[in-house]
C-alpha cells in the first residue's frame, strides 16, 4: 500500500510520470491479474437474519474475513485507478509520442480489465446496498473513462475500439 502511494505521488509530477512510464509502469498495471479478483461487495454486509441463529459466530468470522479482503483489495485498486487518471492530467493536451504511447497503453489496460471495469460500473444498480468502496471505485472508473474519451490524442487518431466492441455489461438497462 505504501509503495502504491509513493508511485501515486511520483506520477503526479511531469518528471515522475515520465520516469515511471519510461520504466514500464503501465505494462506492469496491464499485466496485474490481482485486480481482476474483485470481491463481491454486496456479500460483505452481514445478513441480519443470521444474527438470531447458532451459526452467528461462524457467519461473523466469515464476514470479518470478507471485510478484510475487501479493504485490502480496495486499498490497492483505488491507487491504480488514480495513477491512470493522474497520467492524463500530467499529459493533457500534450501531443508528444510519449503521450500517444500512454493513451495506447491505457486503452490496452481497459481492454485487458474490461470485465472488472464493467462490474464496477454495474455496482450502480445495487441501490441502497451500494458501499462506500463501490462509490469510490465508480468515481475513479468513470473519471478514467471520461479522461480517456476526452484526451487530445483522438483529434489525430480514430477513437479507441475495445476487444469486444464495447465494455460488456455497459449497455443501457431499463428499470
Amino acid at each position: 500500500r505504501s509503495q502504491m502511494m509513493t508511485v501515486l505521488r511520483a506520477v503526479q509530477t511531469q518528471s515522475g510520470a515520465n520516469l515511471l512510464c519510461e520504466n514500464g509502469l503501465l505494462k506492469a498495471l496491464i499485466d496485474c491479474t490481482y485486480i481482476d479478483l474483485r470481491p463481491n461487495y454486496s456479500v460483505v454486509a452481514l445478513d441480519s437474519s443470521l444474527m438470531n441463529t447458532d451459526h452467528f459466530s461462524i457467519a461473523s468470522a466469515t464476514n470479518d474475513r470478507l471485510k478484510l479482503v475487501t479493504i485490502q483489495y480496495h486499498e490497492l485498486l483505488i491507487p491504480i485507478l488514480q495513477i491512470l487518471v493522474s497520467l492524463f492530467v500530467c499529459f493533457r493536451k500534450d501531443g508528444s509520442v510519449l503521450n500517444q504511447i500512454i493513451v495506447q497503453q491505457v486503452v490496452e489496460f481497459v481492454n485487458v480489465h474490461q470485465i472488472l471495469l464493467a462490474n464496477i460500473l454495474k455496482d450502480v444498480y445495487l441501490g441502497p446496498s451500494l458501499s462506500v468502496y463501490s462509490l469510490e471505485e465508480i468515481h475513479w472508473t468513470t473519471s478514467l473513462i471520461f479522461n480517456l474519451q476526452t484526451t487530445s490524442f483522438w483529434s489525430n487518431n480514430s477513437a479507441p475500439t475495445f476487444s469486444s466492441g464495447a465494455i460488456p455489461g455497459a449497455e443501457y438497462v431499463e428499470d
